[in-house]
């Protein structure tokens, strides 16, 4: 548990990211993520206004080459549309949030049809 948690202070990465150059080689994301009780998190998105809207389950690889199995929470504000991400480790009763946003709304191209 500590592990885990140290791990995802230390930074987690979702996946590695690549460079736009073609010949660019992958590398990983140093990620840092506030992680507490599940129920303490539930208590400051609550404060938010932010409601889960989805979930998936994930995997998390953190910097050490670990991979960590929990579920993701996208939560949501309809009437402010901010919006957080979480992933929540059932397991260990921790969750962490992993990126808070704003102006949530949907995916739109915005080329002409």
């Amino acid at each position: 548990m500590k592990e885990l948690v140290l791990a995802v202070i230390l930074g987690l990465t979702f996946s590695k990211v690549l460079a736009q150059e073609t010949n660019a080689q992958p590398m990983q994301f140093p990620l840092a993520a506030t992680c507490d009780k599940t129920e303490t998190i539930h208590d400051f998105l609550s404060g938010y206004n932010e409601e889960q809207f989805a979930h998936s389950d994930v995997i998390v690889s953190a910097m050490n080459g670990e991979d960590y199995r929990g579920k993701m929470v996208i939560w949501v504000s309809p009437k402010s549309r901010s919006s957080t991400v979480t992933v929540e480790f059932e397991q260990d009763g921790m969750t962490c949030i992993m990126a808070m946003g704003e102006n949530f709304g949907p995916a739109v191209d915005e080329k002409p049809i």
